[in-house]
């Protein structure tokens, strides 16, 4: 394990980040996953992070395959979507989120077949750019 040490800092870093990804310094989606129910097919679930996530419930989920107008509709009823498009100053990059879960439903549809769960937690939100800092994929 000598080699993971200092990692998490590295990981940080370059993401950004100061380790929290706390939605009020720069905005977070802390929750993208893409469970399968048999009554509804694949759908699509996120929600604030960081800090944010254990002091409000703030989520919502979508039936996928969704187009960019859906999955921005749906972003703009969260609470964090605020903090994420400026508030106080602070922006994070609108956009950037996005695109990252465009290509995050893109790739769960490419992979429907085989796919159990798409977890990417989180998903900092940073003025330039969103990164996925970890993710959980399992297959069948």
């Amino acid at each position: 394990l000598p080699k993971l040490d200092g990692m998490l800092e590295r990981i940080q870093e370059l993401a950004g980040g100061n380790g929290g990804g706390l939605p009020y310094s720069r905005g977070g989606i802390g929750r993208n996953a893409f469970p399968e129910t048999p009554s509804a097919g694949q759908t699509y679930s996120c929600g604030a992070g960081g800090v944010l996530a254990e002091l409000i419930t703030d989520s919502v989920t979508l039936l996928l395959p969704a187009t960019r107008e859906d999955i921005e509709r749906a972003l703009r009823t969260l609470r964090v979507w605020t903090l994420i498009a400026g508030h106080r100053g602070r922006k994070g990059n609108p956009d950037s989120v996005l695109r990252a879960i465009e290509a995050i439903a893109a790739f769960a549809a490419a992979h429907r077949d085989d796919l159990l769960e798409l977890d990417v937690n989180p998903l900092l939100v940073l003025p330039d750019r969103a990164v996925a800092v970890d993710a959980l994929i399992k297959t069948r």
